[in-house]
């Protein structure tokens, strides 16, 4: 969700997103694991 926010981040300030676009995987897989570390797994 993290990565799809700055893609809609980029949209919406009328940035050009394309598919050759390289986002960094590892700020946004910390932030997910942090997330679930802090709220939990969602199924439970």
């Amino acid at each position: 969700m993290a990565g799809l926010s700055l893609v809609l981040a980029r949209l919406v300030l009328k940035q050009p997103v394309s598919a050759e676009d390289r986002l960094p995987f590892g700020v946004f897989l910390a932030l997910g694991i942090w997330m679930t570390w802090l709220y939990g797994p969602l199924g439970l």
